[in-house]
């Protein structure tokens, strides 16, 4: 079964629109068939009905959960089977899971504290009735628009991962970030699992960060079973205060006995610890609803893995983690049990490690390094032949013009009836959907995909400056109008238009406008793709503000002695932004929390017109002419490159990759010849260079970058030279697309 469309009936509900799809099924907007009500109906991945134990088990525990009512807990209200599919609806909360709080770094107290504790009172009188969540995340918590923290997916979504274990599929990264070590090794679990299982979302509420991180479940699964518990004070230093530790050393104890005796007793004295504490972001937070495509009944494992359970030592105990004031237990036995558990981890890592290799679909992290696009397949060589070609638009002539990992848009010249759009498989090429978006003469362009979700924002008229919203998945337009000389720039879901005149409005993936604001004319240009964060000024006081909220996270006004214009002295990336503060810059995280300050000469490094918004801070030392990428948690450089001049400009990012032109570059301009263009790894430092007249970075394979030329060629290019790899040229280089690791040109895919 293809995904349903809008209209369409299921088990007797009427489809709305798709809220999400992932390894656990798709789930949508749903009518009930006899009730004036909108559920959300999920509908569990194909196969799972054909296992009469998985399907036992769904039925059993979809009945429990049913037949268990607790405000704080997203309620049940039918399930079945139809057309093979399992499926089960829930209640539609409006407002947005926890991973869009958490993404912004660290949460204020209060809201911690209560949210927590709302979940808490949830997961205590379920394991009073016997039930055990098994699943606790912030993708699993939600938040409605009165502020009230819900769990989710109660008794489903584990169901669903012990499934793909079994079937050789594993569980999922995000999963094994929030699993006690009694779970990764096959244990028996009851509701202390869910209590170590909540202590993670607090440690990553109130630090920013989960406790176990890594690139892969294989690395975040050692940590759990075997590392020490990390210090949340260190994480967040300045502003946790020091009993809060002690807490967390207590409830992410390795060994179940010694955490607290329930969820609750955790949660009240974690807010015993942050008691009197001043936390530097005090108003409340209350996610706004999310975007269409992505809705808080849309927590859906995206990715999974091979298994990675691990079979507990014989009669040998994990030591706990210590609790202040008792002294930790040390025996040989005990040690020589954990050195052979870490045996069987790190062989299964391996194993992991080796299966989680560059796939087809590339993916957002890598080695533990934030990834701007996902990775394209090697570039050691220059393609060949094309892994496929759109054939679906007959003799049409069709080009690739936007999409993301999972499709790719290709369109048609517009006549006088609009412009044919069709939507391709970015896998086999195969059509999935089309459309005509109405207009005489309508030709898209500068299309840009919305994330998470499947919408794209493109131009339908650059010079009078339409655009219009696009739902790939269910053909949805929603247009737009940013008039003669505007801009548009996109930042995770939402869209940004930015008028000549300095209006700016932020418009969600349906349509809706979120925020509005006026600015000078010329702050305007300001704007970076896929920053979190924007900068307005009126000529007297300049303000950032969360792109998906609207929220001014950093003010000041021009009584401070500096220019509220700022155009110069500050910066964003894709996670914060900086502030050049004179003999020091200042490094911010989105939710406008000071991190880090980076001192000496260095000063932000500008974007073009154009660029993208790199995965850390980049600063440069006219002085020294060296160009680095800072830590933006400790301000400590993580690369530093040296060119015989600074950093001018960034032109673009990629992968791990940050692309930057020279001052020279205005020379090389007015003498015709091409501009010279440096790149370097922000995380390795590992640095390159090329000269282009047009050059526009595309994509990387970790390794290599390719680039585009002059007018009519593309070419990959190796660290330390600047001399390509390869080049193949083109018919034209404006059919060339790069989107979600891949390349197409016109109707081909061609890596």
């Amino acid at each position: 079964m293809s995904t349903l469309q809008s209209g369409e009936v299921f088990a007797g509900y009427t489809i709305e629109r798709l809220l999400g799809a992932g390894g656990m099924g798709e789930v949508y907007v749903a009518r009930h068939p006899r009730l004036p009500r909108r559920d959300a109906l999920k509908i569990l991945a194909p196969g799972l009905a054909a296992d009469d134990q998985f399907r036992r088990r769904f039925e059993r525990e979809a009945d429990a959960v049913a037949g268990f009512s607790h405000p704080n807990i997203v309620k049940v209200y039918d399930r079945g089977e139809a057309e093979g599919r399992l499926w089960i609806t829930l209640e539609l909360i409006d407002g947005a899971d926890l991973t869009a709080v958490t993404a912004r770094g660290p949460v204020p107290f209060a809201d911690t504290v209560r949210w927590l504790g709302e979940i808490a009172s949830a997961l205590d009188e379920a394991a009073e009735h016997g039930l055990v969540h098994r699943d606790v995340k912030p993708a699993n918590i939600l938040v409605d628009r009165r502020g009230r923290a819900l769990l989710t997916d109660f008794g489903i979504a584990h169901l669903v991962s012990e499934a793909a274990e079994l079937t050789g599929t594993g569980m999922t990264v995000g999963t094994v970030t929030y699993a006690s070590p009694e779970q990764l090794q096959g244990m028996a679990v009851d509701a202390r699992a869910d209590q170590y299982a909540l202590a993670c979302t607090a440690f990553v509420l109130l630090t920013g960060s989960a406790p176990c991180g890594g690139a892969n479940a294989g690395a975040i699964l050692v940590q759990h079973v075997t590392s020490p518990i990390p210090s949340a004070v260190q994480r967040n230093p300045g502003s946790l205060p020091p009993a809060v530790d002690a807490v967390f050393f207590r409830a992410l104890a390795k060994n179940p006995a010694d955490r607290f005796p329930t969820s609750a007793a955790f949660v009240d004295a974690l807010a015993r610890a942050l008691g009197g504490a001043v936390h530097p972001a005090s108003s409340p937070t209350v996610p706004s609803a999310p975007a269409a495509g992505h809705s808080a009944n849309a927590a859906v494992p995206t990715a999974v893995v091979p298994p990675v359970v691990v079979p507990p030592a014989p009669a040998v105990p994990v030591p706990s983690a210590p609790v202040p004031g008792r002294r930790p237990r040390r025996s040989g036995r005990v040690i020589a049990g954990v050195a052979a558990a870490v045996v069987v981890v790190i062989a299964l890592v391996v194993a992991l490690v080796v299966t989680l290799g560059r796939g087809d679909d590339g993916g957002s992290a890598r080695n533990g390094r934030l990834l701007v696009t996902p990775d394209m397949a090697s570039l050691k060589s220059a393609p060949t032949d094309p892994k496929w070609v759109f054939t679906g638009a007959g003799s049409r002539s069709v080009q690739a013009v936007g999409g993301n990992e999972r499709y790719v848009m290709m369109t048609s010249d517009g006549g006088s009836g609009g412009a044919t759009v069709y939507v391709v498989d970015a896998r086999s090429g195969k059509g999935v959907h089309q459309w005509t978006v109405p207009g005489s003469g309508v030709v898209l362009s500068s299309c840009h995909g919305l994330e998470p979700g499947d919408a794209v924002v493109c131009a339908t008229d650059v010079v009078e400056g339409a655009y219009v919203i696009i739902d790939l998945a269910t053909g949805k337009l929603h247009p737009l109008s940013v008039g003669r000389g505007g801009r548009v720039i996109v930042s995770g879901d939402t869209v940004v238009t930015i008028a000549k005149s300095g209006a700016i409005t932020a418009y969600g993936a349906d349509g809706a406008a979120k925020w509005s604001a006026q600015s000078s004319a010329s702050a305007w240009r300001l704007p970076v793709e896929g920053s979190p964060v924007i900068a307005l000024s009126d000529g007297r006081t300049f303000t950032v503000r969360e792109i998906a909220t609207g929220r001014t996270v950093f003010s000041e006004d021009a009584a401070s002695g500096l220019d509220p214009e700022r155009e110069s002295s500050w910066g964003a990336f894709r996670t914060g932004f900086v502030i050049n503060a004179g003999n020091r810059v200042e490094l911010y995280n989105a939710a406008g929390t000071k991190t880090a300050t980076v001192e000496g000469g260095w000063s932000p490094v500008g974007y073009d017109e154009g660029a993208s918004a790199t995965g850390l801070p980049v600063l440069t030392d006219e002085a020294t002419k060296q160009t680095a990428t800072f830590d933006p948690a400790t301000g400590k450089p993580v690369a530093t490159v040296t060119w015989p001049e600074p950093a001018g400009l960034i032109t673009g990012a990629v992968g791990t990759k940050v692309v930057v032109t020279f001052p020279s570059a205005g020379t090389a301009a007015s003498n015709g010849d091409g501009y010279p263009f440096g790149w370097f790894d922000a995380y390795d430092g590992k640095t390159g260079t090329f000269d282009a007249q047009f050059g526009t970075a595309l994509g990387t394979d970790g390794e290599r970058l390719l680039v585009s030329l002059d007018s009519d060629s593309f070419a990959a290019f190796g660290i330390d030279s600047s001399t390509p790899l390869w080049r193949q040229t083109l018919d034209d280089r404006y059919t060339l697309l790069a989107v979600g690791g891949k390349l197409y040109d016109r109707n081909r895919r061609l890596l």
